[in-house]
């Protein structure tokens, strides 16, 4: 096992297959704790954007925007999806 860990280096990996299919990764120290770095910074960007959107659907102009859409016939959903696409082709 050490001479794994020696042929790893300090920023290397090495997989490790099971039946000729890759079934692990050994990472050294530093790329572990680079990956866990990266995956909190990821996560945390996510969260920040979920957040603004949901705020954003909690005024009170989403909450009446969403209460026409769900009271609205089919006939009037069709002909605002034209209008926005016109409106989207003229852009």
């Amino acid at each position: 096992m050490a001479d794994v860990f020696r042929n790893l280096g300090p920023r290397g990996s090495i997989a490790v297959a099971n039946h000729r299919q890759p079934s692990a990764v050994i990472v050294g120290v530093d790329e572990y704790i680079e990956l866990l770095r990266l995956r909190e910074t990821v996560l945390g960007s996510l969260e920040a954007e979920f957040d603004r959107k949901f705020g954003a659907m909690q005024t009170p102009e989403a909450t009446d925007a969403v209460d026409t859409l769900f009271s609205a016939k089919p006939c009037e959903l069709g002909a605002a999806a034209v209008a926005d696409n016109e409106k989207n082709e003229d852009a």
